[in-house]
C-alpha cells in the first residue's frame, strides 16, 4: 500500500502558498479565503473538576463493601454518601492485553480507552508510555480558550513516569494541548536551572549543568527541556522553595506531598482541570498489610482535605467536581507469598469504583449497575461540555442531573 509523502510540519496552506510562488501565480480569491483564521474557542465557564487517581491499586474490600470497617471513612460516607453519587460496580475490562498496573489505569482514565501499552523502548517491565489517544487535559484544550498551568497534573515522587502523560501524539492534539505538573521532580528541575542561572562564569557552573542535564533525561518526552512552562508556573515554584527551600526535609512528602501542591495550586495557578496521581498505598509490596489499610486512610484525609479546602474558597466553592477512581484494585489470594498483588489480573484487581461529587451531580445516589473504568471520561466531558471524540467507553447516564 502506497503512503503519501509527508510534509513534515508544512501545512497545506504553506504548501499551496510556496507552490503558487515558485510557479508565479498570484492568489485567488479562493486561497485568500483560507486565511480567514477560526474562530475564537470561548472561555471555560463550566465546573472546575478534580480527578482523583485512587492509586496505588485498591480492593473494594477495604474501601467499600464493608462500610462499618471502611479505612476511607470521608470518601464513602460523606462524599458518596451526601454529597455525591455512588458507583461501587465498575470494573476493568478482563483481556490478556489488559494489565491490572497504575500506568495502563491511569492512561485508561485519562484517554476513556483500553489499548496495549509498551515501554518506548520495549524494556522488560518498563511502563514509559506514550497515550495512544488525546487525554482529557487535550481535548479540555482544544476546546476552550485555557492556558496550560489551569489544567494540571499532579504526581508523586515514586512513579516518575505517570507525570509525563500529559500529551498524546495525536494528529490534531499532541503537545499545544498538554497540561502543566507540578511534582517533586518538577521543583527539582526548576531548582537547578535556578542554580545553573545562578553559577553562570563561576567555578559551580559544571557541576550544576551536569545535575540539571541529569534530571531533564529522566523526562522521556523532553530530555533536552524545550518544553516551556509559563510565568505562572515560575512564581509558583519561586513560592514554594521560599516557604520549603530546597533540602526536601521541610515540605510533606508522598500523598501528602501532592495533596500541598493542589491546594497551593488553587490559591496560585487557579486550574479548571486537575488530576492528582494518589500512590501511597503500593508501598505494601514493601511490608506489612498495615502500610496498604494506612495509605488508604491518609489519602481519605488528604480528599477530605481538598474538599475543604475547595469550600473555602470562593473561586472553588460549590463550583468543583470531585471525580474519584482507583487505577486499578488488588488481588485477594490469601495463598500469594507476597499478598496484595495487582499484577496477575484476578477478578478482585479488576474490581474498582467511582464516587462523583459536586455541582450537576445528584446528591445521595447510589448506582448499581455495572460500568466500565473507560466510561468516565465521556462521562467528565459532557459534565464539562466537550465530546471526546476517540474515547470507547460510554457516558454513565444518571451521574449527571
Amino acid at each position: 500500500m502506497k503512503t503519501q509523502p509527508s510534509l513534515g510540519n508544512w501545512s497545506r496552506r504553506k504548501f499551496l502558498a510556496a507552490s503558487s510562488a515558485g510557479l508565479g501565480l498570484a492568489w485567488t480569491p479562493i486561497l485568500k479565503a483560507q486565511e480567514i483564521p477560526p474562530p475564537a474557542k470561548a472561555g471555560y465557564q463550566g465546573p472546575k473538576v478534580f480527578l482523583i487517581r485512587f492509586g496505588g491499586g485498591v480492593r473494594r474490600k477495604e474501601t467499600i463493601s464493608y462500610p462499618d470497617k471502611t479505612f476511607c471513612p470521608f470518601l464513602l460516607h460523606e462524599m458518596a454518601g451526601n454529597h455525591g453519587t455512588f458507583l461501587p460496580n465498575v470494573s476493568i475490562a478482563s483481556s490478556p492485553d489488559i494489565i491490572t498496573s497504575h500506568g495502563q489505569g491511569t492512561l485508561q482514565i485519562l484517554t476513556g480507552r483500553y489499548d496495549k501499552y509498551q515501554d518506548i523502548s520495549n524494556k522488560f517491565l518498563g511502563e514509559r508510555f506514550v497515550p495512544p489517544a488525546p487525554t482529557l487535559f487535550e481535548y479540555f484544550r482544544k476546546n476552550f480558550q485555557v492556558e496550560s498551568h489551569e489544567s494540571l497534573l499532579i504526581n508523586g515522587e515514586d512513579r516518575l513516569q505517570e507525570e509525563f502523560f500529559s500529551f498524546s501524539e495525536t494528529p490534531g492534539y499532541g503537545v499545544d494541548y498538554r497540561c502543566q505538573v507540578l511534582s517533586l521532580y518538577r521543583f527539582k528541575l526548576w531548582l537547578a536551572q535556578r542554580d545553573l542561572d545562578l553559577a553562570k562564569g563561576n567555578t559551580h557552573q559544571e557541576n550544576a549543568a551536569k545535575k540539571l542535564a541529569e534530571l531533564k533525561e529522566k523526562n522521556y518526552r523532553d530530555p533536552e527541556g524545550k518544553l516551556p512552562g509559563t510565568q505562572a508556573l515560575n512564581s509558583f515554584w519561586e513560592s514554594w522553595h521560599k516557604e520549603y527551600g530546597n533540602t526536601g526535609f521541610i515540605n510533606p512528602r508522598g500523598d501528602r506531598l501532592i495533596t500541598e501542591l493542589a491546594i497551593q495550586a488553587m490559591n496560585k495557578l487557579h486550574p479548571k482541570l486537575v488530576m492528582i496521581n494518589y500512590n501511597d498505598p503500593d508501598y505494601v509490596h514493601w511490608g506489612p498489610p498495615a502500610f496498604y489499610t494506612r495509605a488508604i486512610s491518609i489519602i481519605d484525609d488528604c480528599v477530605k482535605r481538598l474538599w475543604q479546602s475547595t469550600q473555602a474558597n470562593e473561586e472553588y466553592r460549590n463550583q468543583t467536581v470531585f471525580a474519584v477512581i482507583p487505577d486499578c484494585g488488588r488481588d485477594d489470594n490469601r495463598a500469594c507469598s507476597i499478598p496484595f498483588q495487582h499484577h496477575f489480573g484476578g477478578k478482585s484487581s479488576r474490581e474498582i469504583f467511582a464516587i462523583l461529587s459536586g455541582p450537576g451531580i445528584p446528591k445521595g445516589a447510589r448506582i448499581d449497575k455495572p460500568y466500565d473504568q473507560i466510561d468516565l471520561a465521556p462521562t467528565l466531558g459532557k459534565l464539562m461540555g466537550f465530546p471526546l471524540s476517540l474515547v470507547q467507553g460510554k457516558t454513565i447516564p444518571g451521574v449527571i442531573s
